[in-house]
């Protein structure tokens, strides 16, 4: 038996950090159900001040397991116990990006860069089978595109939707800049899908991989209710945004401005549903306070996806402030209407 110890990242902000322990623990256990060598529960654990995640595995971990382990949005280094010792174990870093290109751009009402690292991941681990090539990925209320980024941090392509023409413009013009100034061979492509203007990029370390195997970023202003429209039928393995928490600002569905996130919902779901494909994986993260889990859980089944609430899913809520009180709601798109488990 070899017991691991995980040094949590340090850009955990001080409102964030009380509500990231139950967070961080859902997202391990997830995880460690993925690993090849069996694991048992991961525990957290507080040593003259400082957090740490612990767990137990069989033997000790492959290579193949740290990558895994790497992809944690609470991990910033990973430790093995050695009698009274630490040693330190190399988690190979493979990310086309790093930190920087979500961590850049600032701007009022940006989700807390971890958390999205949290909710995609915790969506990629909800997948029931892998996904054949690289991952697509698509934000439906993108705003200036932090889980787009989040997501080409992974090695995903990801798209997404934004009704407010200059958050997506303001989007595309970042990274583009950013793409220049280190150096990305890109392409940028403009155009219009059913009146919505887009942007689309291809990218590359180089010309070589630029015309082999490029990444990409779509980034359309418009309306997610027309997902399945701008980007046609079973196009993408997830879906994941943070929707309007109806504190700060509104949502716009069917013409008017919304306070709370079922008008929004039930207009967009059907187009999300069908840009998903079959196993496809929706997760979105709302504030409870402004629209009971009840609901959001009902909402879902109507338009055709299975909750996950068992454990780990329902150790999920935690606090932002007074106002706000985070829940993220997982759901498998199946071939037909499902129910809510």
């Amino acid at each position: 038996m070899t017991t691991y110890r995980i040094l949590p990242h340090p850009g955990v902000s001080a409102v964030f950090f009380d509500a990231s322990e139950s967070l961080s623990l859902a997202e391990l256990t997830l995880c460690l159900r993925r690993l090849d060598t069996p694991c048992g529960a991961p525990r957290a654990r507080t040593a003259q001040g400082v957090r740490w995640y612990l767990f137990d595995a069989e033997e000790r971990l492959p290579e193949r397991d740290t990558r895994r382990l790497k992809r944690l949005s609470s991990l910033y280094a990973l430790f093995e116990e050695q009698g009274d010792l630490l040693r330190p174990v190399q988690t190979p870093r493979d990310a086309l990006f790093g930190e920087d290109l979500s961590a850049i751009l600032k701007y009022t009402g940006k989700t807390n860069a971890l958390f999205t690292r949290l909710m995609l991941h915790i969506a990629e681990l909800s997948l029931p089978a892998a996904p054949e090539g690289r991952l697509r990925m698509l934000d439906p209320m993108a705003g200036k595109g932090t889980a787009l980024y989040e997501a080409l941090m992974r090695g995903w392509d990801a798209a997404g939707i934004e009704i407010v023409r200059r958050a997506a413009h303001d989007a595309a013009v970042y990274f583009q800049k950013y793409l220049e100034t280190e150096k990305w061979k890109h392409t940028l492509r403009k155009e219009k899908a059913y009146g919505a203007p887009v942007w689309r990029f291809a990218f590359g370390r180089d010309k070589e991989a630029l015309k082999r195997d490029p990444g990409r970023l779509t980034m359309v202003a418009g309306d997610a209710g027309r997902a399945d429209r701008y980007f046609g039928k079973e196009a993408f393995d997830m879906v994941a945004g943070d929707l309007p928490y109806g504190v700060a600002h509104g949502s716009v569905a069917g013409g008017s401005l919304s306070r709370g996130p079922a008008p929004l919902l039930d207009s967009c779901l059907p187009a999300l549903h069908g840009a998903l494909k079959a196993g496809g994986v929706l997760a979105l993260s709302w504030n409870t306070l402004a629209y009971p889990a009840e609901n959001m859980l009902q909402m879902l089944g109507k338009h055709g996806f299975a909750c996950l609430r068992e454990p780990p899913y329902d150790a999920l809520r935690h606090r932002v402030d007074a106002s706000i009180q985070r829940d993220i709601a997982v759901g498998v798109k199946g071939r037909g209407k499902a129910s809510v488990k």
